[in-house]
């Protein structure tokens, strides 16, 4: 795509200069200092702004593979600030355009993704609207055991549309790697391979845009927070797939973890029914799991506590929690927790 214009081809310019420069001063590098990649990438944003200033031009396929150029620069160098102004730009641009329509397939397919790798970091919900090539809806493709539950949710939980889709697209993604991975251990790895943008894309999209409390406070309770715990739970582990099965960074996860923390602060003393019980020790076993590099034994006594009010031994509720959706395929699975589990139990 860098090579299809003229003011994409400085950002390409500038990630060169950038690369270089780092592979030279590999122990004083710094960006700020990285002269000749700033004045490669000053050049595109004074292309751009020209460009953008001409009717005939302002719309154009081009403005917008030289703008994606620099979001994604952007997002390399941990720019927000700049990838915020450049993809609110991008919308405004989509916005007076009607949408995709007549763009090629891989401008709508990367501008969907550079705007939820950005947006996730936050967060937030998406800049963009959903491109074409992002499936509103993917397979039913979740477990048997998790499609009962989810059902014995009812007209009690408002969200238990969203969730079941949630966890759809999350599952889809799941079984997608497995498979492809007996095949190949590095698929990805192909320079046309956009298995990252095609899977992860579209169920990041949908997960920023779910429905979230406005504001967590004492009165939110229970249920209200439910799907929020599960949503970000969700996100997390698409961000360890991200990280662990492509090996693309995932500055998010530290962010993610901090908010679900903050959510079961105020489950912990919610009064649920087995259904919403069962979800949540879910959600609580995965993030718990996915932290064990960096905080082993998180959320152990909350698991044991909802353990408890749900009636079942620790073995019961780990095979529960892989009966819903397993994160085996990081190396990971519930029962690695049951040591800590009886060791909880016996203090």
């Amino acid at each position: 795509m860098a090579l299809t214009d003229a003011s994409a081809v400085l950002v390409a310019l500038a990630n060169a200069a950038m690369f270089l420069d780092q592979r030279q001063r590999a122990h004083t590098y710094r960006y700020e200092t990285s002269a000749e990649c700033l004045t490669y990438y000053g050049q595109c944003v004074q292309q751009v702004t020209r460009r953008l200033g001409d009717v005939r031009e302002n719309l154009s396929e081009g403005v917008i593979t030289a703008i994606l150029g620099l979001i994604c620069h952007d997002l390399y160098v941990g720019m927000l600030d700049r990838w915020n102004t450049h993809i609110r730009g991008l919308g405004r641009i989509f916005e007076l355009r009607g949408g995709y329509r007549g763009l090629d397939a891989n401008v709508t397919l990367f501008a969907g993704w550079l705007d939820v790798v950005g947006s996730v970091m936050e967060d937030t919900p998406p800049r963009l609207p959903r491109p074409p090539g992002f499936a509103a809806l993917p397979p039913h493709v979740m477990s048997p055991d998790l499609s009962r539950l989810l059902t014995d949710l009812g007209p009690g939980c408002d969200s238990s549309g969203e969730i079941a889709t949630a966890f759809n697209h999350v599952s889809s993604i799941v079984q997608a790697v497995e498979e492809t991975l007996r095949r190949s251990k590095t698929f990805w790895r192909h320079e046309n391979n956009l298995a990252l943008i095609e899977w992860l894309g579209p169920a990041t999209h949908f997960l920023l845009s779910m429905s979230r409390p406005i504001e967590v406070d004492d009165e939110a309770r229970g249920i209200q927070l439910l799907p929020e715990a599960i949503r970000l739970a969700l996100l997390l582990l698409l961000a360890a797939l991200k990280q662990e099965v492509f090996l693309f960074t995932a500055h998010e996860a530290d962010y993610l973890r901090c908010k679900f923390s903050t959510r079961v602060a105020h489950l912990r003393e919610a009064d649920y029914d087995h259904p919403c019980g069962t979800l949540y020790l879910w959600a609580l076993v995965t993030v718990s799991l996915l932290s064990h590099s960096t905080q082993p034994g998180l959320y152990v006594n909350d698991i044991r506590s909802v353990l408890g009010r749900l009636g079942i031994t620790s073995v019961e509720g780990m095979d529960m929690v892989n009966s819903l959706l397993s994160i085996n395929i990081l190396g990971v699975q519930a029962t690695d927790l049951l040591p800590a589990l009886v060791l909880s139990s016996c203090t």
